[in-house]
């Protein structure tokens, strides 16, 4: 089954992230997410910046900012993020023989369906999100590990009318759920979570297989975001081995030049990270980069 989206204005854009993961701010015309302590990159992960426009946070004076610009003098590091692209051309027949069969075995055990309704999705979605924590020790988003708080943010997800919630049933219990919306040409993979006995069914590759087809047959897709490039085995894997790629994108990083100091002498691989460095292994790991456009 194909389901559909609304796109979302920047403005409820911009909430929903902030309801994700980093509190939004706004300078400007740009929504900028903290994802460190004094430290900035815009919300919107796809596209690219003038340098000479740009309206930084007031933080980023002690601590920095990067955004993505086109190539030149501009850019002094990259953005790596891993997107699936050509989505018109999708079909589960363009994955590989493997994947294809956990698509299947999947499919005979559950049924993907949207959730429309937050008190339901509050009482059947708990202890489904215990069973993913438990499992990941994932520190984003713990406290929902609490039922008020998962609640109180169910209302909020329930709150964006352009979001799409799906959850994954086997026999009339819910496995998992993912939570997708698009903004401009791009759908975001924004969440997935499943308890352990749906992993091992194969959930994940069922419900990621759905959306992708879901954006195939809305042809203003272009992409399916599903996160940043960190450079280590397993989550990165899952989506590689699936046919995303890797896309580099030239950015201009912007430090304080105390906070630069410190961290090349004292934490050179996470300044090595802020800059988008890669290494040999890698890149071997994504295949070649390329960048995608606006």
């Amino acid at each position: 089954m194909d389901f559909a989206w609304n796109e979302m204005k920047v403005e409820e854009f911009a909430a929903f992230v902030g309801l994700l993961g980093p509190r939004p701010i706004r300078c400007g015309e740009i929504y900028w997410g903290e994802v460190r302590r004094y430290f900035y990159r815009p919300l919107q992960p796809l596209h690219i910046f003038d340098r000479a426009k740009i309206c930084r946070p007031i933080g980023a004076a002690w601590g920095g900012a990067q955004y993505a610009v086109s190539e030149g003098p501009d850019a002094n590091s990259w953005l790596n993020w891993l997107a699936f692209d050509q989505t018109q051309n999708y079909s589960v027949a363009t994955l590989d023989k493997n994947r294809r069969r956990q698509v299947r075995l999947a499919a005979a055990d559950f049924e993907i369906r949207r959730l429309t309704d937050p008190e339901l999705f509050k009482r059947e979605a708990h202890p489904v999100y215990l069973s993913f924590q438990n499992r990941t020790g994932y520190r984003v988003g713990s406290e929902r590990r609490d039922p008020a708080a998962f609640a109180r943010w169910a209302d909020q997800v329930f709150a964006s009318p352009n979001v799409l919630v799906l959850g994954g049933y086997r026999e009339g219990v819910l496995g998992g759920v993912s939570l997708t919306y698009k903004f401009g040409h791009t759908v975001f993979y924004a969440t997935f979570f499943c308890d352990d006995e749906s992993l091992r069914r194969y959930l994940s590759d069922l419900m990621l297989h759905t959306v992708r087809e879901s954006a195939a047959a809305d042809p203003a897709v272009r992409y399916v975001y599903a996160g940043m490039f960190k450079g280590i085995r397993g989550l990165d894997d899952f989506y590689l081995h699936r046919g995303a790629r890797l896309f580099r994108q030239p950015a201009r990083l912007e430090l304080n030049p105390i906070t630069r100091f410190l961290l090349k002498s004292f934490l050179p691989a996470q300044y090595n990270r802020l800059t988008g460095h890669l290494t040999p292994e890698q890149l071997a790991q994504a295949g070649v980069p390329t960048a995608p456009g606006p």
